[in-house]
């Protein structure tokens, strides 16, 4: 894979993610299907580029790393607060 190639599946991926979360939001399902696999392969890919081209990419994964914990952080709130409720009740 090249520099240009990893660039655009990174951004591609950030793109799902950022979809997932208004999804998430917005009370609709999402699939992420082997998105582990996917963001693994593109790291080992960067990493594989010539004269530090893994450099280059990293404020992209650092943006993906960063939409994925958005979604973490909303996923873990929304079963907190639904916690809560079922107490509640």
């Amino acid at each position: 894979m090249d520099m240009e190639e990893i660039e655009e599946k990174l951004n591609n991926l950030i793109f799902e993610v950022k979809t997932a979360n208004a999804d998430f939001k917005n009370y609709n399902s999402f699939n992420l299907e082997d998105i582990s696999v996917r963001i693994t392969d593109l790291c080992n890919a960067a990493t594989s580029l010539p004269n530090g081209g893994a450099i280059d990419v990293k404020p992209l994964l650092e943006i993906l790393r960063d939409d994925l914990t958005k979604l973490s952080k909303n996923i873990q709130q929304a079963n907190e607060d639904q916690s809560k409720n079922i107490k509640l009740n």
